[in-house]
């Protein structure tokens, strides 16, 4: 799941989960691997969309 909280995401229950920021398919994107059951990390609406996915990209949640 993912809550934003002001300019953070939470990524809760995620652990071993990555959190995908930016345009997918070509354009650049940035992967984070989300280590943890709750974690928080910067993440300004403008660079967006954000997602969720699991190691095999499935998507599991996005935001702006």
């Amino acid at each position: 799941m993912l809550v934003r909280v002001g300019e953070d995401l939470v990524a809760i229950d995620a652990d071993g989960t990555v959190l995908v920021e930016g345009l997918p398919a070509g354009r650049q994107d940035r992967r984070r691997r989300v280590r943890g059951d709750r974690v928080s990390v910067s993440a300004p609406p403008h660079r967006g969309p954000y997602r969720l996915e699991a190691p095999d990209r499935t998507l599991l949640a996005i935001s702006a």
